[in-house]
């Protein structure tokens, strides 16, 4: 990968709060390649380019539209192919002939990645595509996602890589030791809770209302502002954020670096999983926070993820309808040396450690 251009397309621009197109980026960098990542959110950005601080391989970049032109890829869409080739075309000259080109764009904003001439072209939507312009997406040699529900999408298309999520280097380079513990007393939840109904609530609620015993650690952002994922402002997310912080048991951390992340997860004793499949567009088929979890060989307790149904790594339970799922937690609470055992500890770390993402760069490129 040494001094190849890599340009990676992310719906979400770079900010605190890294998943797998920030990963990526990085990966690729420490593996030598000079990597642009292009943000979507481009509206009112400066076309200028700036060095990342996170990593001096990567440049942030930006293809400027502004947000009358943006209007026309919802509505007049034969506007927007005649005016975003000509933007195109402006960045590719003004930037390296591109070796390898990765969209995550999912969203309908570059849909003919030909536009870009890289020497080689992936499409890597980690989301279902959205469905009114699915068909419009060409210019690609290799569809690669992390679930079979995205890649069902595309019947017609080959060649296509099926992989697990990647294991950040916080946590892959993290060597956790197996302590027994007797009786679990901290469980942990990673990640953003304003995602909206995906994340389901009423079913956290009694959990954690049920179990006064134990200490619910929360990581993520909770509040608006200071956060570049996704952000849903409805009044039960809200009460839900109340509902938490009102609760003995329940600490919010907020967002944390992924080195205060990887050290805290040494006082946790087992994680959270607790997705909600009617809302989810892929289907709970499979989400990035696992494989963290798996890396420090701790019990995770977890509805259903389908992409796990035939791993035998952690309790998870085998129905979409999460009504059972306060039940099943319990169950797993009075099962705790079951679950909780040094032959799966190291069977999960081994799991998670085989799914860096330096290792899924190059399943994607062998």
């Amino acid at each position: 990968m040494s001094n190849q251009n890599v340009l990676i397309i992310s719906p979400e621009p770079w900010g605190k709060s890294k998943i797998s197109k920030h990963h990526y980026a990085l990966a690729l960098a420490e593996m030598g390649a000079n990597v642009y990542f292009l943000n979507l959110n481009v509206q009112n950005k400066s076309s200028s380019d700036e060095i990342c601080k996170d990593h001096t391989n990567i440049v942030l970049t930006n293809i400027n539209i502004s947000n009358y032109v943006n209007k026309f890829r919802f509505h007049f869409r034969f506007l927007y192919h005649v005016i975003l080739p000509l933007k195109i075309k402006s960045w590719t000259k003004k930037h390296p002939k591109l070796d390898i080109l990765i969209s995550f764009d999912c969203n309908g904003v570059f849909t003919d990645l030909s536009l870009f001439k890289a020497k080689r072209t992936i499409f890597f939507p980690v989301d279902q595509v959205n469905v009114k312009y699915r068909e419009a997406y060409k210019g690609f040699d290799e569809l690669v996602s992390i679930s079979p529900v995205i890649l069902r999408a595309f019947p017609n298309f080959a060649p296509k890589k099926l992989l697990h999520h990647g294991l950040s280097p916080f946590f892959s380079q993290k060597d956790y030791q197996y302590k027994e513990v007797i009786k679990p007393k901290h469980i942990a939840y990673v990640g953003n809770l304003l995602i909206g109904p995906i994340l389901d609530k009423l079913v956290i609620k009694k959990i954690v209302s049920n179990h006064s015993e134990l200490q619910f650690h929360f990581y993520g952002a909770f509040q608006t502002a200071n956060t570049n994922l996704g952000v849903d402002t409805s009044p039960d997310t809200y009460e839900f954020i109340d509902f938490l912080s009102e609760s003995e048991n329940c600490v919010l951390h907020g967002i944390v670096t992924p080195e205060e992340l990887a050290a805290a997860y040494q006082n946790i004793d087992a994680f959270l999983v607790c997705y909600d499949y009617k809302h989810d567009k892929n289907e709970c088929s499979n989400s990035h926070k696992i494989m963290e979890y798996l890396s420090t060989g701790k019990p995770i307790i977890s509805t259903r993820i389908s992409m796990y149904d035939n791993e035998n790594l952690f309790p998870m339970l085998n129905t979409f309808d999460n009504s059972y799922f306060p039940e099943f937690f319990d169950q797993q609470m009075k099962d705790w040396d079951n679950i909780s055992n040094i032959s799966l500890f190291e069977k999960r770390k081994a799991f998670a450690n085989k799914n860096s993402y330096e290792d899924n760069v190059l399943k994607i490129l062998s």
